[in-house]
């Protein structure tokens, strides 16, 4: 157990889809660092039975079954319910993969920070991915990222953007907010930073590294898989694009390029083909959208009208 005690509760939610907990490099991990303040909290997304539920109770986790995949946000929120009646505001979540290689240093570096920054409400540590790249923190842009080139690179934080990954959160944060579940996989965190930037939170980087496996950055890549997965991820993207016009517009270019660099990656124009038709989906449910909150607006108006007339 870690000699100096951490200055908050912390509550540690790992999200499994098909696997045994039991196969989790994270949960491993967690197990073995021994801290008093964690409490391991598992959101099981599986649609196959792995015996998560009685493997968590023989290891003192607390699991939560989603009763299938009901998408990565429903997870989150299920596991900040659990949290809400169980903590202080100044308690943290930390939100994790189920194959990160989490070390100690990133705890020590955790309550270092907790200590020295007490204002502040997020801590995102340094992600790299398998290419040696910086992929979070970052300048949050809605056609590309700027990602850091080291870690002394300065960072706007007027646009501070971070994965989700290993990102520590108050709870405070969590009491008047949830994640969009209309977003089932991808832009979740994203959109989580552009609303913490709205409500003026205070960041902080953890300066010790996590090195994080990125499927897509992978050299070799599964066309049949890939496929799968850019159906989810240009979908998302077309729901994280209805925040105006614009910003759906430049999805839609967005997701056709990711179409040009998969297809060529994998030498299958299929992959093309798939971003193209489900951004054209998109972009047309986003019209719909866009028509559903100007009617609602105009009826609004109407109603007032009609009010100040009797």
């Amino acid at each position: 157990m870690m000699a100096d005690p951490f200055p908050c509760r912390l509550f540690a939610v790992v999200v499994v889809y098909n696997k045994s907990i039991s196969e989790s490099t994270t949960i491993k991990r967690l197990l073995r660092v021994d801290i008093r303040e964690l409490e391991i909290i598992v959101a099981d997304n599986s649609t196959l039975d792995y015996n998560n539920e009685q493997e968590c109770r023989e290891k003192s986790i607390h699991y939560i079954s989603m009763c299938g995949n009901k998408g990565l946000s429903k997870a989150y929120n299920a596991a900040l319910s659990y949290i809400q009646g169980r903590s202080g505001d100044d308690d943290l979540v930390i939100w994790f993969d189920d194959d990160t290689q989490i070390t100690k240093e990133y705890f020590l570096a955790l309550r270092d920070s907790l200590i020295r920054n007490r204002g502040s409400e997020v801590f995102a540590p340094i992600i790299y991915g398998q290419d040696g790249k910086i992929y979070s923190p970052n300048n949050a842009g809605f056609l590309k990222n700027k990602l850091l080139k080291s870690i002394d690179d300065e960072i706007d934080y007027h646009r501070f953007n971070a994965i989700n990954s290993c990102l520590a959160v108050r709870q405070r944060i969590y009491r008047k907010y949830r994640y969009n579940e209309d977003l089932f996989l991808d832009s979740i965190d994203q959109r989580f930073f552009d609303d913490l930037r709205k409500s003026g939170a205070k960041f902080s980087i953890l300066y010790t590294p996590v090195v994080h496996n990125f499927s897509q950055r992978e050299k070799s890549i599964d066309t049949i898989r890939m496929a799968q997965r850019l159906r989810i991820r240009v979908k998302d993207l077309m729901t994280y694009g209805r925040k105006g016009m614009r910003f759906t517009l430049l999805a839609v270019v967005k997701a056709c390029g990711w179409g040009i660099v998969f297809s060529w990656r994998c030498r299958s124009i299929s992959l093309l083909g798939i971003c193209v038709t489900h951004s054209i989906l998109g972009f047309l449910n986003n019209i719909k959208y866009f028509l559903g909150i100007a009617g609602e607006k105009m009826n609004r108006y109407s109603d007032a009208c009609i009010k100040l007339r009797s």
